[in-house]
């Protein structure tokens, strides 16, 4: 099986002012990346994943069975509220356009060509 590597990881150094040895960390580099819906999408499932039921009729003595939901279901809800909830946001006008690295760069280079000739 040949999976493609999602992660990988390297030492780095890290000289501090002051101290005679050096720390060592590690820097992560991952593969892929959620989007803000899937974080908060994440983000409900780790609150609420727990309160999804459904309704199963009643038991032998006329109270009310419920089951929790099975975990592909439980999913598959959580992802659509999140999505629902993000084409809201965007409805309200409350996720705004960053610009890409690009056009950073090029501001930026445009406000240091500006300050060298002044």
């Amino acid at each position: 099986m040949n999976q493609k590597k999602r992660l990988e990881f390297r030492p780095i150094r890290r000289d501090r002012y002051g101290e005679a040895k050096p720390r060592v960390g590690i820097e992560w580099h991952y593969h892929e990346q959620g989007t803000p819906e899937a974080g908060f999408a994440m983000r409900l499932l780790e609150r609420i994943s727990a309160n999804y039921f459904s309704i199963s009729g009643e038991d032998s003595a006329g109270r009310q069975a419920v089951s929790i939901l099975p975990p592909k279901e439980v999913v598959a809800r959580v992802c659509d509220t999140a999505d629902e909830a993000f084409k809201e946001f965007r409805v309200r006008g409350w996720m705004i356009d960053v610009p890409t690295l690009a056009e950073l760069e090029d501001q930026i280079k445009e406000e240091e060509d500006k300050a060298e000739n002044k």
